[in-house]
């Protein structure tokens, strides 16, 4: 799923670059850059979840394992908060 969105982003980026701060907040507002760049952070943060998640399983052990692991999905959800909540805003 992030292949597309990947993909998506990197064509944009080249697009516009040079483009001044004007220009990418245009380039943010249209409807289906929002979606596309909220879907990229959501699933970029879910797939960061599962590799931190991995490797908190795989090098920590006892109280430590269960706290980061909280804090690991605590912070994925954040990032998404966040995000959204900017993209709302512009």
């Amino acid at each position: 799923v992030l292949i597309p969105f990947v993909i998506w982003f990197l064509w944009s980026l080249a697009a516009h670059a040079g483009d001044n701060y004007d220009g990418m907040v245009a380039w943010l507002k249209s409807p289906f850059n929002k979606i596309m760049f909220g879907g990229f952070v959501a699933v970029g943060a879910f797939h960061m979840r599962i590799g931190v998640g991995e490797v908190i399983d795989d090098y920590l052990h006892g109280g430590l394992r269960s706290g980061l692991s909280l804090l690991n999905l605590f912070a994925a959800i954040s990032v998404v908060a966040v995000t959204w909540f900017s993209l709302a805003t512009i």
